[in-house]
């Protein structure tokens, strides 16, 4: 049951930061200059959003949840000397 919970909460966690991302990416985009926009092809800003929604959301949390796994472990196996 445990382990339910913490699955979702790093996964909740992990999409409102690729939200987060998403709105601050599209914001810079909609304010740069139309210089910026008219020289940059779509495809590599549509290219770049995905990989960096992808990295958030299936990378991220999962490395950061076994971090902090690893770090409770550590903190059991020292307190119980």
């Amino acid at each position: 049951m445990v382990e339910l919970l913490r699955v979702v909460a790093f996964y909740y966690i992990g999409f409102g930061a690729s939200k987060a991302l998403f709105q601050r990416m599209t914001h810079a985009i909609l304010r740069a200059p139309l210089h910026w926009i008219d020289t940059v092809p779509a495809g590599r800003v549509i290219n770049r959003f995905t990989s960096d929604i992808f990295t958030l959301d299936k990378q991220l949390a999962p490395y950061l949840s076994n971090a902090i796994k690893a770090s409770l472990f550590l903190l059991v196996i020292i307190a119980a000397r």
